[in-house]
């Protein structure tokens, strides 16, 4: 497209850009971007600028080739779903480092009950990453003990720390893939 010629004939009919703009239904930063050859315009905003200017599209849009769409549906915004995945992805590994769904946040700590601590062919205390209620039965030498809980306490452990780490990455990438999209860059 000319943008060039585009100037030229807004000038020639004395248009400021905010008239032209409203004559064709555009925003003027939009037609300033044309008419500085910034942005390239769809078909619809071709021929709405040639009937605007009462003038034929092949007068300043010959060279301009794009591929018209036959539905008059809406298309899909594709470019807010990479970002909107990584986002999903990023909540899903925190959310799962969060509530210790893959490996516990809490240590429970078992002690053998007393009555039972006189014959010693058993461990005295036992740390668990799941939650077994308030006593838990425990087979040493074809012999059950009963163990009861004596405390419960907040770990991190390392599993859970990397998928932390992975969640506020896939976060980070979301962010940045949307506000600073790879297909509409100019380089």
């Amino acid at each position: 497209m000319d943008h060039k010629k585009l100037r030229k004939i807004r000038i020639k009919k004395d248009w400021t850009q905010g008239f032209a703009s409203k004559q064709i239904g555009i925003q003027q930063s939009y037609l300033s971007k044309l008419e500085n050859g910034q942005a390239i315009p769809s078909t619809e905003i071709i021929e709405a600028i040639a009937k605007a200017y009462s003038i034929d599209k092949n007068s300043f849009a010959a060279d301009l080739t794009v591929e018209t769409t036959h539905s008059n549906k809406p298309q899909p915004a594709t470019s807010n779903l990479v970002p909107m995945g990584l986002a999903i992805l990023g909540f899903l590994f925190i959310g799962t480092a969060w509530f210790g769904i893959y490996k516990s946040n809490y240590a429970y700590t078992y002690e053998l009950a007393i009555q039972e601590q006189q014959t010693i062919t058993a461990p005295m205390y036992f740390i668990l990453d799941e939650y077994h209620g308030e006593k838990h039965q425990r087979e040493f030498s074809d012999i059950q003990y009963t163990y009861h809980l004596i405390g419960e306490r907040k770990i991190h452990p390392k599993q859970n720390r990397w998928i932390y780490y992975l969640g506020f990455i896939f976060t980070g990438m979301a962010l940045i893939s949307y506000f600073f999209p790879l297909g509409r860059m100019k380089i």
